[in-house]
């Protein structure tokens, strides 16, 4: 995973959390088995384990260094998760504004739909011919209602997926999958998406294989707009697919002549879906895109980084409280920047306000598990059996010992008494 972040985020001042009156809440559950009279006893700190780092396993007194802070990794995606689902709703979906013009030309006014697929284009497609479509000339693309003063803090401008970039209008979460044959050929590397001019551009850079591309990444941050030449190519070869006549440009802008039929797509996946699949995936796009949608949201257009912390932010501290939100220190949505921080003792009262949707969480053996990876960054977060205990490990050191950890955790909770 990536190191390094940059720009500014909404900073809190680090504060005392407020985990005595967090802490006796979830040691109002606990009872101490017959012959074991001390925590140490119950689950002894397992010092070979962790190195630099802590941990927290609701209902007990398990729990070393909770309250201080770590860099939390894609375990953060869980509080983008709750405020998101907090704020707009698990039925929400994304919206994207297709207007057809009189001479037969398309806009497409983007409002950072994360799964904005080749799949779901070719839907619109269709919705669009039921609506009177026959052609489709010249396709307008207009991002005007993200404006991105830094690129993805965090992000290193590789050509790996994980650093895509962020933005208003993306296709297929600004990459590109493509496969290079031995002799040189260039093809998509998925049936839904057809090959395109960008395809074998890209192609002819990269050795034989299968490769998906970052289109952020700074080897193609010179050119001009290559985000939405990529919507624009998909679009027009699904057009060409599709039978629809017409062709023309593919330009940034918006329309001027007056417009014949105005659609807004709303997403076929409800914000659940989203998030599920963010989860699962660990999807670092798809993260940071419901940040910046949250801000957009809240703030109005248009979307930006500050305006999506502050959102953030803002959820939290209304779900979580002033002093355990406060304590938080987020530059994104996605756990992209190692100057995020935040404690064992947040990220369990995250878990335990995103219950109701524990669900969406990844599942590890029987456990709904979250986990967070990067260099020198080893973290677990999620719930546990079927009882379903929270319980969050962050490890900040060389080598990882997380999973060793968690088999302990997994005892400590097994051997707590029932009510």
């Amino acid at each position: 995973m990536p190191s390094g972040g940059r720009g500014r985020g909404v900073v809190h001042r680090p504060r005392r959390v407020a985990a005595v009156l967090f802490s006796l809440v979830l040691l109002l559950s606990w009872c101490v088995p017959a012959g074991i009279t001390t925590a140490a006893e119950l689950c002894p700190v397992p010092h070979e384990l962790v190195q630099n780092g802590g941990y927290a396993l609701a209902g007990t007194p398990c729990s070393f260094r909770a309250e201080e802070r770590f860099v939390p990794a894609s375990i953060l995606k869980l509080a983008t998760a709750l405020a998101v689902l907090h704020r707009l709703g698990p039925d929400y979906r994304c919206r994207t504004r297709f207007a057809l013009d009189v001479d037969d030309n398309l806009l497409i006014e983007g409002r950072g739909d994360p799964l904005l697929t080749s799949e779901e284009l070719a839907l619109v497609l269709d919705n669009l011919r039921q609506r009177g479509l026959r052609r489709i000339n010249d396709l307008i693309l207009d991002d005007h209602l993200f404006v991105l003063e830094e690129t993805t803090p965090g992000a290193e401008g590789s050509l790996n997926p994980y650093d895509a970039a962020n933005g208003a209008l993306a296709a297929n979460f600004n990459t590109v999958h493509l496969r290079v044959t031995p002799d040189r050929r260039i093809l998509s590397a998925e049936p839904q998406t057809p090959t395109i001019p960008l395809m074998r551009e890209l192609g002819a850079r990269l050795p034989p294989g299968t490769q998906r591309v970052n289109l952020g990444a700074d080897h193609f941050r010179q050119e001009n707009a290559i985000a939405l030449r990529h919507l624009g190519e998909v679009l027009r070869a699904l057009q060409q697919q599709a039978g629809i006549a017409g062709g023309g440009e593919i330009r940034r802008g918006t329309l001027t002549a007056a417009i014949r039929i105005d659609y807004l797509h709303s997403s076929s996946h409800p914000l659940r879906e989203v998030v599920r699949d963010c989860l699962a995936y660990s999807n670092n796009f798809i993260a940071n895109q419901l940040l910046l949608l949250l801000g957009l949201e809240r703030y109005d257009a248009p979307a930006t980084w500050d305006k999506g912390r502050r959102a953030l932010s803002e959820s939290l501290t209304a779900l979580l409280g002033e002093e355990l939100a406060g304590s938080m220190q987020v530059l994104d949505g996605a756990g992209l920047s190692r100057d995020n921080r935040v404690s064992p003792t947040v990220m369990l009262a995250v878990l335990e306000a995103l219950r109701p949707h524990a669900e969406l969480l990844p599942v590890l053996d029987a456990d709904l598990v979250k986990s967070g990876t990067m260099n020198g960054v080893f973290c677990y977060a999620g719930y546990l059996g079927s009882e379903r205990t929270g319980f969050v490990l962050m490890l900040n050191q060389q080598h990882n010992r997380r999973d060793r950890l968690l088999s302990l955790m997994r005892q400590w909770a097994a051997n707590q008494p029932r009510p």
